[in-house]
């Protein structure tokens, strides 16, 4: 399953051509992958090689404190959107 998500600092400062998605596994919960697409993905991809690495599930990286209004914050939202618990941004119609 995967779930791509974008940060309330990018609608922020406009550089919403982007986003994060985290490859887990929906019987384990675990996370086995992630990709990030946009202007910061370099440094974004960069926080996100600790949880593949470490092997926690989507809702201990959801419960780890995430600086507020940061491009970073998006994986804390991919991760509660996983779990379908929308933070800052609305639940995605599901698709069909």
């Amino acid at each position: 399953m995967t779930v791509d998500t974008q940060a309330l600092r990018a609608i922020a400062v406009r550089e919403t051509a982007g986003f994060v998605k985290w490859n887990a596994d929906p019987q384990t919960d675990r996370v086995f992958g992630a990709a990030a697409l946009g202007t910061h993905a370099t440094e974004l991809i960069a926080e996100a090689t600790l949880p593949i690495r470490s092997e926690p599930t989507t809702r201990e990286v959801a419960r780890t404190i995430h600086a507020h209004l940061t491009f970073g914050e998006a994986w804390m939202e991919a991760d509660h959107a996983f779990a379908g618990e929308y933070i800052h941004a609305p639940p995605r119609e599901k698709r069909s």
